[in-house]
């Protein structure tokens, strides 16, 4: 028999489902995702660090890279076509971005890979 979702769950599921909606929308931040969310901007911020740990702005840049991650094991992209299908316009943002979560560049995760 399955629980059923507690409210936190509910809403990290809303929240990440939203982001997923716009993940290529390089303008989508923190006021975006509390207007969608149906949240001010202030109680999302504190929301987002009691179950993440993270603040609204870090939750959205890791989710896109994350997505950033499966992209490029997929073998489907190059670097440029994955950094701008996640929401990066700027390819050397999103390379510093990579290497501070993954501790390799988005070149090197991909040497690794094969």
């Amino acid at each position: 028999m399955n629980q059923p979702l507690s409210m936190d769950q509910v809403f990290l599921s809303k929240l990440n489902a939203i982001i997923r909606d716009n993940l290529q929308n390089e303008k989508f931040g923190v006021d975006d995702l509390s207007r969608e969310m149906g949240m001010s901007r202030s109680n999302l911020h504190l929301k987002m660090r009691s179950l993440t740990n993270q603040s609204t702005t870090e939750f959205i840049r890791s989710y896109r890279l994350k997505e950033a991650a499966k992209l490029l094991a997929s073998n489907n992209y190059n670097i440029s076509e994955v950094a701008y299908l996640v929401g990066f316009n700027n390819i050397s943002y999103f390379n510093r971005c990579f290497k501070k979560m993954y501790n390799v560049t988005p070149s090197q995760y991909l040497d690794n890979l094969n």
